[in-house]
């Protein structure tokens, strides 16, 4: 019942982000970015400290704070934009294979990815291995 009850909460949020303005989306990401920020101090310092291994010397600690913060901030709302762009253009439905007006699609929307081995040329150039 509790997982439902996300699952509404979820598509709700959904929504609601689908009929915003991408600057309002942006700017409500930042301040739950901001949120986070301020609720999780483990991995406020865990980012802090990696930050600290990557920027050894060339940053002052208050700069890394600030880092840290700003971190926190693109990535929620880079999150929030992500969710609202893709709502935004219907991309969200038909994820499994339905599309929105419920009927089963053949799943052509999914680009497919094939590896082929290359074969090398008379020159040693390498060749695509044509389909057979």
């Amino acid at each position: 019942m509790l997982d439902y009850c996300v699952y509404l909460l979820y598509r709700a949020a959904l929504a609601i982000i689908a009929v915003l303005p991408l600057s309002v989306i942006f700017f409500l990401g930042k301040l739950l970015g901001f949120l986070a920020w301020i609720a999780l101090p483990n991995y406020r310092g865990l980012a802090r400290r990696n930050l600290q291994i990557a920027f050894a010397e060339e940053k002052y600690p208050g700069q890394i704070r600030f880092l840290v913060r700003k971190q926190f901030q693109r990535l929620g709302a880079n999150l929030l934009g992500e969710l609202g762009i893709a709502s935004q253009l219907g991309i969200s439905e038909g994820l499994k294979g339905e599309d929105p007006k419920g009927e089963r699609s053949r799943g052509d929307h999914v680009p497919r990815l094939r590896l082929r081995p290359r074969r090398r040329g008379a020159h040693g150039s390498a060749q695509h291995n044509p389909r057979r």
